[in-house]
Parts: C-alpha cells; sequence; structure tokens
C-alpha cells in the first residue's frame, strides 16, 4: 500500500510530463541560463519521438514548434510579451517545486520513518495549500498566460484534486501558448549563435531520416525537400 501511494504519484507526474513529438517538431526548453532545443529521442514511439523534460525544474517554460511549414525567417511573434509571459510564470515556481519535495521526497519518507495519521494529515493540507496557490496566481495572471475564466476554473480545480498534474502547470500553460514563430526564428531571440547552430544540425538530421523514409515523387517528400532548401538559405 505504501510502496503504491509512493509510486502512482511518480508515474503520474512523469505521464504527464512526457512529451510525445512529431518528427517536424522541437521543443524550447529554458535552462538555469537561457535556453535549449530538443527534437526528442531518436528512435521513435508509434511514429513519435518522446520528451521528457528536466522532472526536477517542472517550473522552467517550454514551448513546442514545428518547423516543417514556413520559412525559417517567419516570425510573427511579440517577444516583449514572451518574455513578460516568462516572468509572470515565475509566480508559480514557489508552489510547484514546493508540491514536487512535498510528493516526492516528504510523503516516501513520511510513510517510511514516521506513517502518524497528524503527520499525513498535516503533510495533505500543506500539499492543499500548494494547490489553492496555483490556482490563485492563474486566475491574477490569467491575461498574461492567456487563459479564459472557464480555463482558469477547470485548471485550478485540477490542481487541488490531481496534485501531480498541477505541478506541470507552467508547461502546460507555454504548451497552450506556444510561439508564433519559425523555431529556426525561434532560436535567434531565444538561443545563443551555438545553440542556433545546435538547433539548425538538429532539424538537418531528422529532415534526412524523414527524406530516407519517403520516396521521391510522394506529396510529403517534395514537401521535406522544400523545407531544407528554406532551411538551409536562411542564415543569421
Amino acid at each position: 500500500m505504501e510502496l503504491t501511494l509512493v509510486l502512482a504519484p511518480v508515474a503520474l507526474y512523469l505521464h504527464d510530463s512526457m512529451m510525445l513529438m512529431h518528427y517536424d517538431e522541437v521543443a524550447f526548453l529554458q535552462t538555469g541560463t537561457g535556453w535549449k532545443t530538443s527534437i526528442g529521442a531518436d528512435a521513435p514511439v508509434l511514429r513519435r519521438h518522446p520528451l521528457i523534460p528536466n522532472p526536477l525544474t517542472p517550473a522552467r517554460a517550454t514551448f513546442r514548434l514545428s518547423w516543417l511549414a514556413g520559412n525559417s525567417a517567419d516570425d510573427k511573434e511579440h517577444w516583449a510579451g514572451v518574455r513578460h509571459l516568462v516572468a509572470a510564470l515565475g509566480s508559480l515556481k514557489p508552489a510547484c517545486n514546493t508540491m514536487l519535495v512535498l510528493l516526492f521526497v516528504v510523503l516516501p519518507l513520511l510513510l517510511w520513518r514516521y506513517p502518524h495519521p497528524l503527520a499525513l494529515l498535516a503533510l495533505l493540507l500543506l500539499i492543499y495549500l500548494c494547490g489553492s496557490a496555483i490556482a490563485c496566481q492563474l486566475w491574477r495572471y490569467r491575461r498574461v498566460f492567456g487563459l479564459d475564466g472557464r480555463t482558469v476554473i477547470a485548471w485550478g480545480f485540477e490542481a487541488l484534486v490531481c496534485p501531480p498534474l498541477a505541478i506541470n502547470m507552467v508547461r502546460k500553460i507555454c504548451l497552450r501558448r506556444s510561439l508564433q514563430a519559425h523555431p529556426i526564428a525561434a532560436a535567434r531571440q531565444l538561443c545563443d549563435p551555438a545553440g542556433e547552430a545546435i538547433l539548425r544540425g538538429q532539424v538537418n538530421e531528422r529532415l534526412s531520416t524523414a527524406l530516407s523514409l519517403n520516396h521521391e515523387g510522394d506529396p510529403q517528400h517534395g514537401a521535406l525537400l522544400a523545407c531544407r532548401q528554406r532551411l538551409n538559405g536562411t542564415t543569421r
């Protein structure tokens, strides 16, 4: 029973964190010093490329973009607004990180060393306090997050009734909003030149793999060739 109480939240949290990337998708992951990109695992699972962002840093922004459509110079994003969004997401960091520690560190320790009902009740109250804090911040910054009232209520309720899912609230907000820019254009804004070069290499690698799986004459093959020309024809 105790093992189930520990493993179930972990499994639910990791399942909610996992992103199943299409072959033409790139994830922009916020780090402690900036941003990095990822195209997911090399080996696909059911034609998707799994990606699990760092489970120890759930309160960092994550955006998901496609490189197949459009030109690598396409950029309709308001980057000052993105920076404002990322700053506002910081209001969720204390509650999300605290809930992570309560569920995955404090709970196992209590069940192992001191499973007293009052101690577990106190832990439960702290978890619900974190969920309430997340719900309040969702309402406070709903316009910055781009959320309507119905979504705020639904996600706030989820934060209270399913704490493992509430930990990923920052990622959920980012994936809902996305960025109105081609990944290469986004890399120019978010990454340094080395980061952009890494992204170009990742995309070219995935393009080569996709081209090898599509025969010449297929509509998708033509779209991939056109994408490669657009990508390699645009430099920083």
